[in-house]
């Protein structure tokens, strides 16, 4: 099979599903670690290598993310009961996470492991890619280097809206905080939505949503 050095196609109206599923979903979650662990603390906060590697697409994984796109988008629009429930494993995940062409634009590298009722995301963002108010200052801090976060927690699905509820979060090893969790930004698959209307159609299909024996399991609203 051939290596494509590109996540393969663009942005579609089924590629807000990888919000659905994903955990620390941006820079916002790794601005408000770094802010409550105070810009002095930034440079030690960087590590000299990425814990996350680029993602590589091959015939097979480019066969199987359409695959579960389809799966959501039919679980998403068809009331029928062969849609009723989807499950979603880690390797899944990892797909649809990469196939996003808005962490692409934000560099940064999501990877997903399942435990039981678990979900662990780990994520590595170069310091010279980010993005946003406070860059240049980071930048300016650590010329060079990896930003290397991990969350771990659950979905939680309450009045109409998703989010991803971490129990407990890490930067380069180091524990964060508790405060850096709570209140946060960047956790919800609508603030990276651009078609607000399919997002609307999934979130009003879905009735459920929880972690158990390491995959999601999704059930439809009744």
């Amino acid at each position: 099979m051939t290596a494509v050095s590109k996540t393969p196609g663009g942005f579609s109206r089924r590629s807000f599903f990888l919000f659905i599923l994903m955990a620390p979903a941006g820079l916002a979650i790794i601005l408000a670690i770094i802010l409550v662990t105070q810009y002095r603390q930034f440079k030690a906060s960087v590590s000299p290598a990425a814990e996350v590697q680029e993602f590589v697409w091959d015939a097979s994984s480019q066969s199987r993310v359409d695959t579960v796109l389809t799966d959501l988008h039919s679980f998403s629009s068809n009331p029928i009961k062969q849609f009723d429930s989807l499950w979603i494993d880690s390797r899944d995940l990892n797909l649809l996470m990469a196939h996003s062409p808005v962490i692409a634009s934000q560099g940064i590298r999501f990877h997903a492991d399942m435990h039981d009722s678990l979900i662990v995301i780990r994520s590595t963002q170069a310091v010279q890619s980010m993005q946003g108010k406070f860059a240049g200052i980071f930048k300016k801090i650590a010329s060079s280097g990896y930003l290397n976060a991990r969350l771990e927690g659950e979905p939680e699905l309450k009045d109409g809206r998703l989010d991803f509820s971490p129990d407990s979060g890490f930067l380069n090893g180091q524990k964060v905080v508790s405060v850096a969790l709570q209140k946060r930004g960047g956790m919800s698959p609508g603030d990276f939505t651009a078609d607000t209307a399919a997002y609307g159609e999934f979130v009003r299909a879905l009735g459920e949503v929880k972690v158990m024996d390491g995959r999601i399991l999704l059930v439809r609203h009744h």
